[in-house]
């Protein structure tokens, strides 16, 4: 197998934490139209696909969710209980190495192979979270011998990742071992990783009021 740059190149997006299930997804709809206002009149041969999660995360935080209806009366406060889950529940999910984290990597890689295997190039657009498993399964692909020549880039399953608001510099994910990645040794090309952040942002800084960086 090997990537044709004359295919389309796909835009994969990785979605961050999320609420609701996957049929309430839709940032990659957002990422094409970003980039149909941003390509002026340059012809692009692309299209977006979206990786959904949320139903995999939400089915392994469902027992929790089912016992706050049963402790909590008011309805708003079950709500809003469980919309805290979602979102705390999806973190430590992405922390562990469980079962439940080795399927969404699993899934995603999958859906990379997927192109891949069609011949198609593909870039990688992952949010927050996203960014995590994005990171684990690049890594994962790198490690396997038949991918990622740095002398041929049709040998790789992703040209490049594009990551916004990224947690991946937080001491909670590189002490799980995401301090560095992968080596893809000698060769001619480099892989492209642009990482846009805000630095008032709670998820990149680790703040709760989005303090500055300083480091």
């Amino acid at each position: 197998m090997s990537v044709d740059f004359n295919k389309k190149t796909i835009v994969l997006v990785v979605h961050g934490v999320q609420l609701g299930s996957d049929d309430d997804q839709s940032q990659d709809e957002s990422i094409r139209s970003l980039i149909e206002e941003r390509r002026g009149d340059t012809a692009l041969n692309y299209d977006v696909d979206l990786y959904r999660y949320e139903n995999i995360a939400d089915k392994a935080l469902g027992k929790y969710k089912k016992l706050s209806a049963l402790i909590l009366k008011s309805p708003v406060g079950t709500k809003l209980v469980q919309a805290g889950i979602d979102i705390i529940g999806d973190v430590v999910i992405s922390l562990a190495n469980n079962s439940t984290a080795n399927v969404i990597r699993k899934g995603l890689k999958e859906q990379i192979l997927t192109y891949y295997g069609a011949g198609n190039p593909v870039v990688i657009v992952a949010h927050s979270l996203g960014s995590v498993y994005a990171f684990d399964v690049i890594n994962q692909l790198i490690d396997e011998s038949v991918y990622f020549n740095r002398d041929d880039q049709s040998t790789w399953p992703v040209q490049s990742l594009l990551t916004i608001g990224s947690p991946l510099s937080l001491p909670m994910f590189k002490i799980s071992g995401r301090d560095t990645a992968k080596n893809l040794g000698a060769g001619r090309f480099r892989f492209r990783w642009v990482n846009y952040y805000d630095v008032t942002d709670p998820v990149v800084s680790g703040s709760l009021f989005g303090d500055p960086i300083t480091d």
